[in-house]
């Protein structure tokens, strides 16, 4: 099995969740610039955090047979998926800050004819 191939498989098992995920990425960048970069990759890595918590202790709970547990690996595959998840984000906050650039430009005021 290819790294490409588990990569792609950890980015398609949250699905649903890559919604909010791009929605705080582009929104909090789009609302706070700069700063908001580093308060969406907080953001997202803390609810990929509690997902893989809530999951893994779920799973240990409900089939303690399966040997499932919170060790250093788990720990480690969470760090992983936090970098992943972060790196594919970069674009939504990349598109989010352009656009907060484009909207923060001055306009020239626009002149009125009495006619």
């Amino acid at each position: 099995m290819s790294l490409q191939f588990v990569a792609l498989y950890e980015i398609y098992w949250y699905g649903f969740w890559w919604l909010p995920f791009i929605a705080i990425a582009y929104g909090v960048t789009r609302c706070l610039g700069w700063p908001g970069i580093i308060a969406s990759i907080v953001i997202v890595s803390m609810m990929i955090l509690f997902i893989d918590v809530h999951w893994i202790f779920k799973d240990m709970n409900e089939h303690p047979e399966n040997g499932r547990d919170a060790d250093a690996i788990f720990w480690f595959g969470v760090f992983c998926r936090i970098a992943l998840f972060n790196i594919v984000l970069v674009p939504a906050s990349i598109v989010g800050w352009m656009f907060r650039a484009r909207s923060r430009r001055q306009l020239p005021p626009a002149s009125f004819v009495n006619v």
